[in-house]
């Protein structure tokens, strides 16, 4: 680690201007399925990686994700930035992480969709259709996507930023944390998970390289146990 680089509370927030993503239409999720009650160190001695993926459908979607990246309560501060209580840690309150959703379908058919953790909706992006299939296809070389649902981790440097001086490992936490929780969860919901082992660049710059500066942080592919697995 170089001289400075430890992250550091800013006396004064900087002024950011939030990220534009290019939004079509917005679908809202499903409520959620009642909870499984399931004893915490079951799932901890539990969870483990698996790559193998059945389908799950929008219902089971919507339980993973209200109970992992959902906003539970929003607070606006003085100066205008956002924090918000949410399921997994991070640092100042800011969550600088945004998912990314794609459903199960043939490679061809697949495409990306934002996840609005304000009002629980997908949301349906402008994106090029070549630079969608050569990302998917990237991800299916290193972890075969199969019929799971693939949840992708883009980092905004800049709310983290406007808080910290040196903000850039707070950020790489604020992933792994949601990650962990997003494991964790789909193990209690009794779904297959396996984290994706690349950043997929320089793919997922050429998909947003019109919207600003985005960091891609790695995915994590999401499904049903499937019957050739037991």
């Amino acid at each position: 680690m170089q001289p400075g680089s430890n992250p550091k509370p800013r006396s004064k927030p900087l002024f950011a201007l939030p990220y534009a993503y290019p939004l079509e239409a917005s679908f809202q999720l499903p409520p959620p399925q009642k909870l499984p009650i399931v004893p915490f160190f079951k799932v901890v001695t539990e969870r483990k990686s698996v790559r193998s993926f059945c389908p799950i459908d929008f219902t089971e979607l919507s339980t993973l994700l209200a109970y992992t990246a959902k906003v539970k309560s929003v607070k606006v501060m003085l100066n205008d930035s956002i924090v918000t209580r949410r399921f997994s840690a991070s640092a100042g309150g800011v969550h600088p992480i945004d998912l990314l959703l794609s459903m199960p379908a043939p490679i061809t058919n697949r495409q990306l969709y934002y996840y609005n953790p304000f009002y629980h909706q997908y949301v349906s992006l402008k994106l090029s259709q070549a630079d969608q299939l050569a990302f998917f296809e990237h991800v299916n070389e290193c972890l075969p996507l199969g019929e799971g649902v693939l949840i992708w981790m883009l980092a905004h440097l800049h709310r983290t930023e406007r808080h910290y001086e040196n903000p850039l490992s707070l950020v790489w936490r604020d992933a792994g944390a949601l990650l962990n929780v997003l494991q964790l969860s789909a193990t209690a919901l009794e779904y297959n998970s396996c984290p994706v082992g690349t950043l997929a660049e320089p793919f997922i710059q050429c998909l947003f390289k019109e919207s600003g500066p985005i960091i891609s942080a790695g995915g994590i592919i999401v499904g049903k146990e499937c019957k050739h697995d037991t």
